[in-house]
């Protein structure tokens, strides 16, 4: 296992994406006013920390202490911290940020797999390619089923060869500049 901290910048987010207003919303609706505290903190450390894939903010049903971006769970005040999670490919990396006090610590704690976990070991042989926009940023494919459930997925190709010819098809179909990573 391995963690990193991150002190949280007491600036607040001017402007916020669709996503983060929308969880703004939702954490003011479901959430107690520590929790609402901590919010824009959460925000802006995950604009500055995220690596890749950039994840969407989600509250975890009726948690109030609990939510997700990306690959991250994470919690906020006192939780208990399953790290069986870490065993689980849909989590890379679990956040704790306890509430803020004058005394501290005020911080964001990531804890993720570290070089030895089996997960690891097993990805460490395996090489992919996805699509990135001119920002770096994973290019999502947005789909809604019928019931107007939403997912976001993305093209991952075995051959870089097999990327770059999706990916100029790509850039004629949808007119942006569309870049192959490999993952």
């Amino acid at each position: 296992m391995c963690a990193s901290v991150v002190v949280m910048s007491a600036a607040i987010p001017e402007t916020q994406t669709a996503d983060e207003r929308r969880f703004i919303r939702n954490c003011t609706a479901i959430c107690g006013q520590q929790t609402q505290r901590l919010v824009p903190h959460l925000l802006q450390t995950f604009r500055q920390q995220t690596v890749w894939p950039k994840g969407k903010w989600q509250n975890r049903g009726l948690e109030r202490t609990e939510f997700r971006n990306g690959g991250c769970d994470v919690f906020v005040g006192r939780p208990y911290i399953p790290l069986a999670r870490l065993n689980d490919l849909a989590t890379t990396e679990i956040a704790l940020s306890p509430h803020l006090t004058k005394r501290g610590p005020n911080g964001l704690w990531f804890i993720g797999r570290g070089v030895e976990h089996e997960l690891v070991n097993r990805a460490s042989q395996i090489m992919l390619f996805g699509h990135v926009d001119s920002d770096g940023q994973p290019v999502e494919i947005q789909c809604v089923n019928s019931c107007g459930y939403e997912a976001a997925s993305f093209d991952l190709f075995l051959r870089e060869s097999d990327a770059e010819q999706q990916a100029r098809e790509d850039e004629k179909e949808f007119e942006m500049k569309v870049g192959v990573r490999s993952i």
